[in-house]
């Protein structure tokens, strides 16, 4: 959930400057992405609030840049 946060502020940030997508930004959410995939190796990691949360907002992100 700390890298996709990161990676909102990386990307409003960019934003108010006139900057397509951040590449900090675009890193951030790819880590973001890999440490969900080790969490969804293991049935109980996969299944917790922050796992939950982290692909909600990743779905958020996907839905508003769109």
């Amino acid at each position: 959930m700390f890298h996709i946060a990161l990676s909102h502020y990386a990307g409003n940030y960019g934003l108010t400057r006139h900057e397509n997508d951040p590449v900090e930004a675009l890193r951030l959410r790819m880590e973001a992405v890999t440490i969900m995939n080790q969490r969804l190796e293991n049935i109980d990691n996969a299944l917790t609030d922050g796992s939950i949360g982290t692909v909600a907002s990743l779905s958020s992100y996907e839905v508003h840049g769109s």
